[in-house]
Order: structure tokens, then C-alpha cells, then sequence
């Protein structure tokens, strides 16, 4: 809808419906990814997750996507994204403890 809804609701979008579809598939995906990480740790902490931000913003940024706009491949930031896995994988295996890891 962008910055305009005024605007897109005259272009003849139905703007009530799109919002309203954008939150129920939000919710939906933000659900499924609740039960994902209590089936894998066993606890529903609401303070989990937290550094999951700045790791997808780090994947971003090492597959090559500039913060400040610009061009950026998807299969960079997939490449980005899986550096930062085996790191924080490689860190849980050899016992480096969570609050060093951030």
C-alpha cells in the first residue's frame, strides 16, 4: 500500500482488505515460528530471539547488500545467511557460552 493508503485505496486497491490479510499472514508465520522454536528448546521464553535481528542484518550485509540502499543478490545474502549459521553453530559446538556469542 506504501506511504499512501489515501492514494492506493482511489487507485481501486481495497486497502481494509490487503491490511487485514498482511497482519493474518503475519500472525500466522509469527506462530509458526513461536512453535519452531519452543519444539526446538523445550521453553517458551519470551526473551529468546533477540539477537536474530542483528544476525539476518549480518547475513545481509556479508552477502554483499549495502545498508545505505543500492543493488543486493539474493543468493548473496544466502551465502550471508549460512556463514552466519556455521559461526554460530561452530561457537554452540566448541562451548562458547551464549552471552559471549552476541
Amino acid at each position: 500500500m506504501g506511504n499512501n493508503p489515501e492514494a492506493t485505496r482511489l487507485v481501486g486497491i481495497p486497502t481494509d482488505r490487503v491490511l487485514l490479510g498482511v497482519y493474518v499472514l503475519a500472525g500466522v508465520f509469527y506462530g509458526i515460528a513461536s512453535l519452531l522454536a519452543v519444539s526446538r528448546t523445550g521453553v517458551g521464553d519470551p526473551n529468546a530471539g533477540q539477537t536474530e535481528n542483528l544476525d539476518a542484518i549480518t547475513a545481509v550485509v556479508l552477502g554483499g547488500t549495502s545498508l545505505f540502499g543500492g543493488r543486493g543478490v539474493i543468493l548473496g545474502t544466502l551465502i550471508g545467511a549460512v556463514v552466519v549459521g556455521v559461526l554460530r553453530n561452530g561457537l554452540t559446538l566448541m562451548g562458547v557460552s551464549s552471552v559471549y556469542q552476541c
